[in-house]
């Protein structure tokens, strides 16, 4: 029923905590693409070769979405889980998740996450069903989907039908533009919001994501405009979805100098 990716560069550390996290009856494939790593991260998945379900792919250095790319390409199973190589998936949550997608129309379901391994609550029993003419609202301004890769569970032939990937050419953020572009595509998915909890992640001060300068959100705010063409979105609803997202980002990252130029663009 599942395929979980996971996107490997210099995880020699937690790589196969993950891995092993993933093995559960109802996932049929690992998919672990390494991103030409250059510790000992293929020598550990080497040594994982007695899991059954274990697919390792190796290419060149290309980013997280170039990796997370590669492994879409390569699954086939109903639903997607994407898991980060330092992160640990929650087994008892695969049970919840197959009893709340089987025999559903949902093309992606939220999920929540966690930084505890022990002392949370599964909690099936609160989701809804996001209406196609409220995702405007409800993903893009006011954020009850996240976009990060391990907050959703993603069916394999919706994302088939959108055409839609991971961009190759951010190397931070690829995700939310992602998922924005998902949500905003002519073939909108039908979403349920869920707090079945699926993930033990690993907050790192020094990820990738944390340590962003103005020229990499600048990047990043340059693919986002350039996406207005390919949605279907009106001039006004556009500007603030823009707003919101980058608003969102400088503010957590502590950019605030960079919003007066952001009005400024957009007036």
């Amino acid at each position: 029923m599942f395929d979980i990716i996971i996107p490997c560069y210099n995880s020699s550390s937690s790589i196969e905590r993950a891995v092993l996290s993933a093995i559960h009856p109802f996932v049929n494939r690992i998919i672990v693409v390494d991103d030409g790593s250059t510790d000992e991260s293929l020598i550990i998945l080497e040594s994982l070769s007695h899991v059954n379900e274990l697919l390792v792919v190796s290419k060149s250095n290309g980013g997280p979405g170039s990796a997370r790319n590669t492994g879409l390409q390569l699954a086939t199973s109903e639903y997607i889980i994407f898991l980060d190589s330092d992160d640990i998936l929650i087994k008892d949550s695969l049970f919840l998740l197959k009893e709340q997608l089987q025999g559903s129309c949902v093309d992606l379901l939220s999920v929540k996450h966690t930084t505890k391994l022990h002392g949370f609550r599964q909690n099936k029993a609160k989701s809804k069903l996001v209406a196609v003419e409220d995702l405007y609202f409800e993903v893009l301004l006011d954020g009850s989907v996240k976009s990060a890769p391990w907050s959703y569970v993603l069916s394999r032939k919706y994302l088939e039908s959108t055409g839609l990937y991971f961009s190759d050419e951010l190397t931070v953020y690829e995700d939310c533009l992602f998922v924005k572009m998902l949500c905003l595509s002519d073939n909108r998915p039908t979403i349920q919001i869920s707090n079945i909890v699926t993930t033990v992640i690993t907050v790192d001060c020094n990820s990738l994501s944390r340590s962003i300068d103005e020229n990499k959100l600048s990047q990043f705010v340059k693919m986002l405009f350039d996406t207005k063409n390919g949605l279907n979105l009106s001039d006004l609803d556009f500007q603030l979805f823009y707003m919101c997202q980058i608003f969102g980002l400088s503010r957590n990252l502590g950019i605030r100098t960079y919003e007066k130029e952001l009005l400024d663009e957009l007036s």
